[in-house]
């Protein structure tokens, strides 16, 4: 047997191996893909290991380069459908399931994050029916798990509303305002009823002037404030309320709307109607809260994350809080600060979830039964609005209501 020779091009077995030659075309796509490398990477996953990330991209970098050469393009951005189903039917490994399974997934992550980050040159069109084929070949979702919505009965739903904190609070507000409050134009309280307002949902604050010690804290733990916007949660429960119809602002006042009269009556006397109403005070609570996420500091991130503890967590495969605590240990040196951040964030979240009874905390960080079907409104409407802009979506966000809306088919 003649001996290996690698540097005439014959293998251990002396038959020619095949050199990987690749076009000018091949060689502009690799470089392309490298150039989006480190914001791949961190997209791919926020807070954990850029291994996984960079592992994915190797796949695609290598698949593009045959791609372009079989499509005759230098564009990393627009995957023509039936040239990629053409290359991955062609290609060399095509009968390794394991290996096309990941390679299908690595390319789903890609095309995904060329949809979000505003990346992908090629049609509308052209994006549905490369998702639709990468889905085809059972491509995993990189934000979402499949959701578990428990098939509760009306009694079981109504009981289990009634007794989430979040529900109890905003009833407690809604009680509150009666026949109406005194508001300011744009629908905030005034500073003489924040410390009443905040206190029926379970917060210490009081407007400045309106009694007592104007100091930032008062010394009994009760923050004092300007102004009613300086009270996140006040203002959140008050536009949740606001948006399923239970209160409106009328002439400088806030006084009950059309569902007002609904939840208050409680879920003995007001039925499916109530827990209708009910249900979607916590759909929009949620969503409101994202929306507060989305628009703070350092948001995206945070929102993003917000959104995969939820999706995960109203899932059979929660997220472990481990995972989040331990996110700054597995980040790269030079992710490693904005990890910490995310995570503490997220941390601070999540206890305030519990709070209001959204999460519950163990060593995973699971979404309770009974707000598992507002989870998926949200999702399925989009996010609640973490990435949508205007009435119509960017070409950016459509990628969004294609896989939310995929995944609310199969729930």
């Amino acid at each position: 047997m003649p001996p290996s020779n690698s540097r005439n091009g014959t293998g251990g077995r002396g038959l020619p191996r095949e050199a990987a030659v690749y076009s000018l075309s091949a060689a502009i796509v690799g470089r392309a893909v490298d150039s989006m490398a480190p914001e791949f990477v961190r997209w791919h996953d926020p807070l954990g290991p850029a291994d996984a990330g960079r592992r994915d991209l190797a796949l695609v970098k290598d698949f593009l380069k045959t791609f372009a050469d079989l499509a005759e393009t230098s564009s990393a951005t627009d995957l023509a459908p039936g040239l990629l189903r053409t290359a991955l039917e062609s290609d060399p490994r095509s009968g390794d399931p394991e290996r096309m399974e990941s390679l299908s997934g690595a390319l789903a992550l890609y095309v995904n994050f060329l949809g979000q980050t505003g990346r992908w040159t090629g049609s509308d069109a052209d994006f549905d029916r490369v998702l639709d084929l990468l889905d085809s070949n059972d491509a995993p979702d990189p934000l979402l798990s499949d959701l578990h919505i428990p098939d509760l009965t009306v009694e079981q739903e109504a009981a289990a509303l009634a007794a989430l904190p979040v529900v109890r609070r905003g009833l407690d507000l809604l009680a509150w305002i009666g026949g109406g409050r005194e508001a300011t134009a744009s629908g905030l309280l005034r500073r003489r009823d924040i410390e009443e307002a905040a206190a029926c949902i379970g917060v210490r604050a009081r407007g400045a002037g309106s009694g007592g010690p104007d100091a930032q804290d008062a010394g009994d733990g009760t923050r004092v404030v300007r102004s009613m916007a300086e009270v996140p949660q006040l203002v959140t429960v008050l536009t949740a309320l606001h948006t399923v119809g239970a209160t409106r602002l009328v002439a400088s006042r806030i006084v009950p709307g059309p569902a007002a009269e609904i939840l208050l009556a409680g879920p003995d006397d007001g039925g499916t109607e109530w827990l209708g109403a009910a249900r979607d005070f916590v759909t929009e609570f949620l969503a409101c809260d994202l929306d507060r996420i989305e628009d703070g500091r350092h948001g995206p991130e945070v929102a993003e994350l917000a959104l995969t503890l939820l999706a995960t967590g109203s899932s059979d495969h929660p997220t472990p809080l481990d995972w989040l605590l331990a996110a700054p240990d597995r980040a790269g040196a030079a992710e490693r600060s904005a990890a910490r951040r995310t995570a503490r964030a997220g941390h601070r979240l999540v206890r305030e979830w519990e709070d209001w009874g959204l999460l519950a905390v163990g060593t995973a960080l699971c979404v309770p039964d009974v707000v598992r079907a507002s989870v998926a409104e949200i999702l399925a409407d989009g996010l609640g609005g973490v990435w949508a802009a205007g009435d119509e979506p960017r070409p950016e966000d459509r990628f969004l209501e294609r896989r939310l809306a995929a995944l609310l088919d199969e729930t």
